[in-house]
């Protein structure tokens, strides 16, 4: 067999694995306290700060040295992927600066503001799309610049690497996966077990069926699997993951998160106070079927916290919450790389370990691989990763950012129609419904019957709000 080894890794995936890797070990050390913060906002002061404190003099400015770092890092990797650099570099500029400007404007007040910080910031409504509203944002500036531009400069279109900038949100996501298990999993012991059997029961029953309600539709297998994987998660990683492992049209993430970010705000309206009066004996079946039901993160973050105002917790419906969806999003991801394994080997005949490493997304691999580390350095080598967190966590949203924008940018808003979106659409919500009965369902019969005591220790997982 005559093997072609320059294939055997991509350079882009190579290039998206040694970024996230720098970025790893420089946050280890903290040297990424200057980055930009964006608050919800109702005036323009304080919009922009910096997630450590003391570099908060720096204010706007913070966003201009991250466009320099992330700049000089990718511009290395464009080098190495053979792209003309002067073309990036102007492409790139465009395209950080229009994005990041979409991004604050997703956190005004009366557009992103959760109910919960109304009365912190004044204002009696809003929309509770939270900042996450963003990415959309950024979505449909690349479309409409893609549509009404007639000839788009190649600068535009050699930036616009959706692909290297999601693979390298998704290798950070093994970043922040593993801080947050390895913090958790000191807490309460004695739910860990029930939580891991509860997401796992979760996982394969709500993919399963999401997945054979969509293919009844007439889908094809692959959107299938993205609107099952999407319907599942409790984050915008999930669509992108499944999205990228089965090889679907990129616009499909944004249509899917458009619909999952409108109904996740209606839910988290609404949810939290159906589980305190439905559930109101089993606080913690409360906690895992809320967070389990909503489809983001700051939004599942979000219920959490109310859910346990709701309840008085003194922390453990707050834990529950956060774990459950670290454990479903961990999961979910590697039951996708399974399963994409399987769709390999189901498509052809024969098929030859070679031959299943050509076709396999290598930077999976680079998830699992940085997932491991970050595992070690806590467990063996004592490493407190809690600044890492931030760090880590403020760079995949900016390359999230970065992915949604050149997905805009290189989509032809005339192709939607052939992606069925109508079926798409209702396949996603009909899933949700059966989903969030299943969640009820396993939540009760796995929780119902907990009663805790005491204290634990939890972080603010509120969205980011100025002070």
């Amino acid at each position: 067999m005559n093997i072609d080894w320059s294939s055997l890794w991509k350079k882009e995936d190579w290039w998206a694995l040694w970024i996230s890797m720098v970025i790893f070990i420089l946050s280890i050390y903290s040297l990424f306290g200057w980055l930009p913060k964006v608050n919800i906002w109702i005036n323009l002061s304080n919009i922009i700060t910096t997630i450590f404190t003391q570099y908060n003099y720096l204010g706007i400015f913070s966003i201009f040295l991250l466009y320099i770092f992330t700049l000089f890092i990718l511009s290395i990797g464009a080098k190495f992927m053979n792209i003309n650099l002067r073309d990036f570099i102007i492409g790139y500029t465009f395209i950080f600066f229009i994005s990041y400007f979409v991004w604050i404007l997703g956190y005004y007040a009366y557009i992103s503001a959760t109910p919960d910080l109304w009365n912190k910031l004044g204002i009696k409504w809003s929309l509770g799309l939270t900042g996450d509203i963003g990415y959309i944002f950024a979505l449909i500036l690349g479309l409409i610049i893609s549509n009404l531009v007639k000839n788009i400069p190649k600068s535009l279109q050699v930036a616009s690497n959706s692909f290297l900038y999601v693979k390298i949100g998704i290798i950070l996501l093994g970043i922040s996966l593993g801080i947050d298990i390895v913090k958790n999993f000191s807490f309460a012991l004695n739910l860990i077990d029930k939580i891991f059997l509860f997401s796992l029961l979760y996982i394969f029953s709500a993919w399963t069926i999401s997945y054979f309600i969509s293919k009844k539709l007439k889908l094809s297998k692959e959107e299938s699997a993205v609107i099952a994987s999407g319907s599942t998660g409790t984050s915008i990683s999930s669509i992108i993951v499944s999205s990228e492992l089965f090889g679907v049209n990129p616009i499909i993430i944004g249509i899917l998160y458009s619909i999952i970010l409108i109904i996740s705000s209606i839910e988290l309206l609404i949810l939290p106070f159906i589980g305190y009066y439905l559930l109101k004996g089993y606080p913690i079946a409360a906690a895992s079927w809320v967070t389990s039901s909503i489809k983001t993160d700051c939004t599942s973050l979000t219920a959490g916290v109310l859910e346990s105002n709701l309840f008085s917790s003194n922390g453990w419906i707050l834990y529950t919450s956060t774990l459950s969806k670290i454990f479903i999003d961990f999961l979910l991801v590697l039951w996708i790389f399974i399963l994409s394994i399987v769709w390999n080997i189901r498509n052809k005949n024969k098929v030859s370990v070679i031959d299943l490493w050509y076709k396999m997304p290598k930077f999976i691999f680079g998830f699992f691989l940085i997932f491991l580390l970050t595992i070690i350095l806590q467990k063996i080598f004592n490493f407190d990763l809690s600044n890492t967190y931030l760090q880590v966590g403020t760079f995949i949203q900016f390359f999230f950012l970065l992915t949604f924008f050149s997905i805009g940018l290189s989509t032809n808003i005339r192709k939607i129609k052939d992606i069925k979106a109508k079926k798409l659409i209702f396949s996603f919500l009909i899933s949700l419904l059966i989903i969030i009965i299943i969640s009820l369902i396993l939540s009760i019969i796995i929780f119902s019957n907990i009663t805790l005591s005491g204290e634990i220790q939890t972080s603010n997982l509120t969205c980011q709000v100025y002070k």
